[in-house]
């Protein structure tokens, strides 16, 4: 595992990904029941959390020689690490980012491997929890969509790092626990959803969205970082 990020912070906490909302009303009035947005109002909160001046780059540069867990994806075309491999097995980062000049979102699998404050925010919350989390970064081109309208078959937090997104929430269409598998496609007919609930995550934002529930995401006139904090708990 490389790590990049150095001086790491205590701050580096749920209740610092939470605040001014405590984690003990999230746990007890939110999770795992409905989506809550923390509108922070602060558009630097995360500048802390990705490496570097130029984040694209430096997370390029350090899932060079790794490339499993790098994908590209626009609505329902998903395109894997084997479409973006060089002769010496490494990532070929141009043509990466020509597909992201076209459209479509980097997603970065498992950045707390790679990046020791995002690492930090991982390991506090597994301790508080007691659940797995994974973290990946998506990052989209302006005016464009990620991924089709889908659910997670597990618990997310959405941390806007960089620009803002319109992330359109489906209430009423979420899929009960009893349907989640994990080995199924978790992407959904547009076609019979519900009218949308729009939440816009502006930099420093927090969008908290429960397991099951569908929704898709647009940016806006500018590029679009966000990580996704995955919270695994177990289910039966």
């Amino acid at each position: 595992m490389r790590e990049r990020s150095s001086g790491v912070s205590a701050e580096f906490s749920l209740a610092w990904l939470l605040q001014p909302l405590s984690v003990e009303t999230f746990l007890a009035d939110i999770w795992p029941d409905d989506h809550y947005h923390v509108k922070r109002g602060c558009p630097g909160y995360f500048d802390g959390l990705l490496p570097g001046p130029s984040p694209v780059d430096e997370l390029l540069e350090l899932f060079r020689r790794e490339p499993a867990a790098v994908r590209l994806v626009k609505g329902r075309d998903k395109k894997g690490s084997d479409n973006y491999l060089l002769a010496d097995g490494s990532l070929d980062v141009v043509r990466i980012r020509d597909d992201f000049a076209d459209g479509y979102t980097i997603v970065l699998d498992g950045v707390e491997k790679y990046v020791r404050t995002v690492g930090t925010v991982a390991r506090s919350i597994e301790v508080e929890l007691n659940f797995p989390i994974q973290v990946n970064t998506y990052i989209t081109p302006p005016s464009q969509t990620g991924l089709a309208p889908h659910y997670d078959d597990h618990d997310v937090l959405i941390l806007q790092v960089q620009g803002s997104k319109i992330w359109h929430l489906y209430l009423g269409a979420d899929r009960p626990p009893r349907e989640i598998q994990r080995e199924k496609d978790k992407a959904v007919d547009a076609d019979g959803l519900p009218a949308p609930t729009d939440v816009r995550l502006d930099a420093g934002d927090v969008l908290y969205v429960p397991r099951g529930r569908v929704h898709s995401a647009e940016t806006t006139s500018e590029q679009s970082i966000h990580l996704t904090v995955g919270i695994h708990a177990p289910t039966v």
